[in-house]
């Protein structure tokens, strides 16, 4: 079974103790000269060759969030002693004199990052105190990691600062390795702060632990016994690391509780601890008692164990006297002066019975133990960053302090002779147990440790800081170096120099010299550390934080130049980016960014240096990919700010648009409307790209934009779509859907959106007009088509203003009139420039300019609608509101309405003769032919055809206006009047806009209507008779102030209405 350990097949010689292999009968008669002293008869299994070893428990810096610390007292039950048989062999070394039963417990809770979190101090006093214990503790420890699940998860803070150092830092903050490519933004969960840059495993283990730890002193030696007796009743896991059969190290209970006992860190007894800290140590014991009481508990008191040996006795009305408080087991009395104190804290917390004795000397074990390993966590933490309430041990403390601090990988011993060299070499305890191996003349005569014995014997070993820490060391070379302890003070060396130099040659040949050189800097900077009272390690900070500022002051600049370019929507990049010398000036095209940096080096003579410093680093920070990181953290910066203002503004509007870009791909833009410091806001939030345009996709893509900006659905108040179907959809329209989330919105169409769709509607139904809007878009794509004929067009000189001819927008009306007003006011410029170019030898240019001026010598050409510009682009203003507006809207369809006259209609076809009259003299003793208004033939029904069916023929009704003014008033002029404001009044009206100019009604008027405030009332869900009362006393109290105060009022009020009404 053992020859199958080892690969080899040769002869294998095992030792039957620690069934180790060796190659040969001498190997094995040499460990076995050494196998028993060291391993006794135990087998003991060796790692594989070449392990290593390095500090990986990461996790247990972080310190644990509870800690539980407890204690028990028992009764000493006597027992009968048993008669010794007189058989030796028989005869029991173990005497039984007393039983130990626990009668009571008590606990404190600790939280390390909060106190808010800690809980109450808990005891318990029956004989069933064990049982009870493990069911507290268990209910504890369920709360405690609730706490964690629910407290302790605050998402990350980050300034864009940090998001800066982040970028930057090249190791990992938890383990000091390079980053690489594996980078993580590691934050704290209990404070939410950015703690820096880390590695994607690192920071998952890196975490708040959900383990409990129980803390006993002399948990192994007492504690365990009381529990173990209980521990079984309970089906759950159990893990135990025992030192033997009777004693545990450290046990587990389930998942969450692990008992550590605190002797194994500081084997002291509690009374010594205690007095080995500062009364502001005292922290927890401090926010129990104060004052006179605080002086009594902070010191360990006494109890007579022994006394105590059955609980009636709790209700002793008096403290028992000195001499029950003998300790049997230690045959000890308790000190005058400690019975004396008992007696003082018996009469000073006014007790009256033992019980209430006992509960004070539980309470103050517990805290005091809590506050004494409270301390000891908090030196471990300062110094070693590691917390002890991960480990069962000081020897597994120091083990990981060992490796955490040095940062070494340290090789495994794997080879059987070289462990039992070491095991046999080793020699433990203090240096007082061990002075043999010492030279230890040089200490103080007083010290203990000192002694002559081994004065100047070779191989013995001398401490010249007399057992000081030293602190500062400076070494030349072999026994030439200096020192400066912790306590002051120091030593230097230099064995093998000459004190006296007869020769001055000799001594300025080693003035001279590299090392004295050497020597003599690195005094002078000692020397200087010693006057400024700093160290290497206070310079080494001020370095790293100088490279910080330096690198911060040089990111700064990069971050400008980018967001210049970037504000400025200017190309960054460029066709080769040579970074090898961006601060020379270049004949390649290195992009704008790049150019900028080079300019800047004028103006900052420092940023030449860093950026060749930066280039041998490989770190200059300007490759287009940390470009777009750079800018993707100032959009994210942008972003939350802009929704940190939306949520300080409680409520908010969004704005939702569809478009496609260049690429054919369908976006969604998406606005937020707020009011913030008294100012309305609207802020582009993004695009966002989505496969389908349907409103259930919009929907969610609407809500998971929102989510991610963090605001609540339910506070948005407005929202502005267009009026497709897939925005307006009674069922399934964003708008609808957004009512499920947001019942409280009110939904807006777009008012100049409303106005362009009536328009539109209008010039695509009016024959003419529509014929004249194609004409001028025709214009505009053949003069301004080819740079030839714009040459042409733009060196006829006129003596009106020059306009450049426009390209009309299918949505957007404006457009539309300023092409149209393009066209009217240089008409003649334009036919000069057609019969121009109607000689031209080019066959499509003459056809296309024969075409155009036929068109245009059209007297329906001359009649064209233009009412309606000011209001497009007065609906588009940045103020408007959707009152003014809508006032705006009736007081254009009042106007329109009424120039549905025949005064109005002559005025236009006077101003159409003129134009038509300017054509005609323009084109005379030219081919073209002016067309005069006529009214255009009407067709006849067949006559044949209705003699077949039986109808008469009767001449058509419409034959009987035979004069084209009245043709053109009619089926013109006055039908487009009617097409505009039906369009108007249709596109107008409906959504939720009625409630708004409701509300408007109840603000801004003395006494608003009735229908407007049952209408408020039903949208919001509120009582129509309490809304009409709050308005008549917000009336009666606005009487009472001055005209002038109350005008004012009323003026903020109105703006307020305003702005949430926009």
């Amino acid at each position: 079974m053992l020859f199958s350990v080892s690969g080899n097949s040769n002869k294998k010689h095992f030792c039957l103790h620690c069934l180790h292999s060796c190659v040969s009968e001498e190997s094995l008669k040499k460990h076995k000269e050494t196998c028993l002293q060291v391993n006794g008869t135990q087998a003991t299994k060796l790692p594989s060759e070449g392990s290593k070893i390095k500090f990986g428990h990461y996790r247990n810096s972080m310190p644990a969030p509870f800690v539980i610390y407890a204690d028990f007292e028992s009764m000493l039950v006597p027992e009968e002693r048993k008669v010794d048989p007189e058989d030796t062999e028989e005869k029991s070394t173990t005497e039984l004199y007393q039983t130990h039963k626990a009668c009571s417990f008590g606990l404190k809770t600790v939280c390390h990052y909060d106190d808010q979190y800690s809980g109450e101090y808990v005891s318990y006093v029956g004989e069933d105190a064990s049982e009870v214990f493990l069911k507290t503790v268990l209910k504890e420890s369920i709360r405690c990691r609730e706490m964690v699940n629910k407290i302790f998860k605050k998402k990350m803070v980050i300034t864009p600062e940090q998001e800066a150092e982040f970028w930057m830092t090249r190791n990992c903050s938890i383990c000091g390795n390079d980053l690489g490519d594996d980078r993580v933004r590691d934050h704290d969960h209990v404070t939410g702060l950015f703690r820096g840059a880390a590695h994607n495993m690192c920071n998952l283990k890196y975490r708040i632990t959900w383990k409990v730890p129980v803390v006993f002193h002399n948990l192994r030696g007492y504690d365990s016994h009381l529990i173990m007796q209980e521990i079984g009743k309970f089906k759950m896991n159990i893990n135990v690391i025992p030192n033997n059969m009777e004693k545990y190290i450290s046990f587990s209970l389930g998942k969450s509780l692990v008992f550590i006992d605190s002797i194994q860190f500081m084997a002291s007894s509690l009374e010594a601890l205690v007095s080995n800290l500062s009364p502001e140590d005292f922290k927890i014991v401090g926010q129990r008692w104060q004052g006179e009481d605080f002086d009594l508990v902070r010191q360990k008191g006494i109890f007579p164990y022994e006394y105590l040996d059955d609980i009636s006795k709790l209700d002793t009305k008096e403290l028992p006297s000195r001499d029950k408080f003998y300790s049997s087991l230690y045959e000890s009395e308790v000190k005058e002066e400690d019975y004396q104190r008992a007696l003082k804290v018996w009469d000073h917390f006014k007790m009256k019975t033992m019980r209430d004795y006992h509960d004070l000397y539980l309470e103050t074990d517990v805290l005091l133990l809590a506050d004494v390993f409270e301390n000891f966590r908090k030196t471990c933490l300062e110094n070693y960053k590691l917390d002890p309430a991960h480990y069962i041990s000081a020897p597994s403390l120091s083990w990981d302090a060992f490796l955490k601090q040095s940062g070494e990988e340290i090789e495994l011993v794997s080879d059987m002779d070289m462990f039992q060299f070491f095991e046999k070499g080793m020699h433990g305890g203090r240096i007082g147990e061990e002075k043999d191996c010492w030279d230890n003349s040089d200490y103080p005569k007083d010290s203990p440790y000192y002694s002559a014995h081994n004065k100047k014997v070779i191989g013995k070993f001398k401490d010249e800081a007399e057992g000081v820490p030293v602190i500062e060391f400076v070494g030349l070379r072999s026994k030439m170096y200096s020192y400066v302890k912790e306590s002051g003070g120091g030593g230097m060396t230099a064995k093998g120099v000459k004190k006296n130099w007869k020769k001055s040659a000799k001594l300025a040949k080693h003035g001279k010299s590299e090392n004295h050189v050497r020597s003599m800097t690195r005094w002078l900077q000692f020397k200087a550390m010693q006057r400024n009272k700093t160290s290497v390690l206070q310079q080494l900070n001020t370095a790293h934080q100088d490279q910080v500022a330096s690198n911060r002051q040089y990111l700064k600049v990069i971050i400008q130049s980018l967001m210049y370019t970037a504000q400025q929507n200017v190309a960054i990049r460029g066709h080769e980016e040579n970074r090898n010398d961006i601060w020379e000036v270049s004949d390649i095209n290195r992009g704008n960014f790049l150019e900028l940096l080079c300019i800047r080096c004028n103006n900052l003579p420092w940023l030449r240096s860093k950026l060749q410093s930066q280039l041998q680093l490989h770190a200059q920070w300007t490759s287009p990919a940390i470009q777009n990181e750079l800018l993707e953290i100032v959009a994210n910066v942008m972003l939350e700010r802009i929704a940190a203002e939306a949520r300080s503004s409680d409520y908010y509007g969004i704005v939702v648009d569809e478009t496609a870009d260049i690429s054919r791909t369908e976006q969604v833009s998406l606005f937020l409307r707020y009011v913030f410091d008294g100012e309305t806001k609207e802020t582009f939030t993004g695009f966002y790209s989505t496969k389908s345009m349907e409103g259930e996709v919009l929907y969610e893509l609407v809500k998971t934009a929102i989510s991610k900006l963090e605001l609540r659905l339910e506070d948005i108040d407005a929202e502005c779509f267009d009026g497709a179907a897939n925005m307006s959809g009674a069922r399934k329209g964003l708008a609808a859907r957004m009512k499920e989330c947001s019942p409280l919105s009110i939904y807006v169409h777009c008012h100049g959106h409303r106005l362009n769709l009536a328009l539109q509607d209008t010039m695509t139904t009016i024959e003419p007009l529509q014929k004249a809007l194609g004409v001028i878009q025709s214009l505009h794509n053949f003069l301004e088509g080819s740079p030839k004929r714009h040459a042409i067009f733009k060196d006829i000189e006129v003596e009106d203003v020059t306009l450049t001819i426009k390209s009309q927008s299918a949505t957007r009306w404006s457009c539309c009139w300023a092409a149209v007003k393009a066209v009217v006011n240089q008409l003649p410029k334009i036919i000069e420039a057609l019969l121009s170019l109607s000689k031209d030898r080019d066959p499509k240019t003459y056809n296309d300019s024969n075409s155009l001026l036929n068109s245009i010598c059209d007297f329906r050409f001359m009649l064209i609608l233009s009412n309606t510009d000011g209001l497009s682009r007065y609906l588009q203003g940045k103020q408007m509101d959707v009152v003014t507006a809508k006032k705006s809207v009736d007081g254009v369809i009042k106007t329109l309405s009424g120039c549905r006259t025949q005064e109005n209609f002559d005025l236009m076809w006077s101003r159409a003769e003129i134009m038509a009259d300017e054509i005609k003299e323009l084109i005379e003793d030219t081919d073209f032919n002016f067309e005069d208004a006529k009214v255009p033939r009407l067709r006849q029904p067949s006559r044949r055809l209705q003699a077949l069916v039986g109808e008469t023929p009767e001449v058509n009704a419409q034959v009987e206006y035979r004069a084209a003014e009245d043709h053109y008033r009619i089926t013109c002029y006055y039908l487009s009047i009617d097409k505009i404001v039906a369009e108007m009044k249709y596109r107008f009206e409906g959504n939720d806009q009625e409630v708004l100019l409701a509300l408007a009604d109840i603000v801004f008027s003395s006494s608003p209507t009735r229908e407007n405030i049952e209408l408020v009332s039903d949208f919001y869900g509120i009582d129509s008779e309490l809304l009409g009362s709050e308005k008549n006393v917000f009336e009666n109290i606005d009487a009472d102030y001055p005209d002038s105060e109350r005008k004012k009022r009323r003026q903020n009020c109105e703006e307020n209405v305003r702005k949430w009404c926009s």
